[in-house]
């Protein structure tokens, strides 16, 4: 079983400084989902990509002493291209994603090519499908409301065929 934790900025450390939420560790999950909430404009900035490839080498190395995953999700701050690149400079089996189908297409991805980009690497899914929503501004995050499944845009059946965590259709 997978227990999902979103950590919000400032919940990350404990008292000894470590990434890992001790009650990731308390519920005897398998994995954490981390949300950076930074916007695509603010992870252009080098400082800060490099900060965070510290704080989740650093996060991974907790998660792996106390045998759990860390999944994060791809919530605006990097495109499909960058999470690679992030999950690589990482390098560790405890570091990963918990994929998000909306998300992917709401940042420009294809979630079909991003899902299998990253199948390998994907610990979770969160699974929510979009549409448009018209006279707002596709500029706008929430241009791609969500959706039942299957009531959107987002190719589910493509999806799962790549991805190792099913879907619900």
């Amino acid at each position: 079983m997978t227990v999902g934790i979103a950590a919000r900025r400032g919940d990350h450390k404990d008292e000894q400084g470590h990434y890992a939420d001790p009650g990731v560790r308390r519920a005897g999950a398998l994995c954490a989902a981390s949300v950076t909430g930074m916007s695509p404009n603010t992870i252009r900035n080098c400082r800060t990509t490099f900060a965070k490839l510290k704080a989740f080498k650093e996060a991974a190395q907790v998660a792996a002493s106390e045998g759990v995953k860390l999944a994060m999700e791809n919530h605006f701050d990097f495109i499909t291209d960058e999470f690679m690149d992030l999950v690589d400079r990482v390098n560790s089996p405890y570091f990963g994603v918990c994929f998000d189908t909306g998300n992917a297409l709401r940042i420009g991805d294809d979630p079909v090519a991003s899902a299998s980009l990253l199948s390998k690497h994907i610990f979770a899914t969160h699974t929510k499908d979009v549409k448009p929503i018209y006279g707002v501004s596709p500029k706008e995050w929430y241009f791609f409301a969500c959706v039942p499944v299957g009531q959107g845009v987002i190719n589910m059946p493509g999806v799962e065929s790549v991805n190792r965590v099913p879907v619900a259709l």
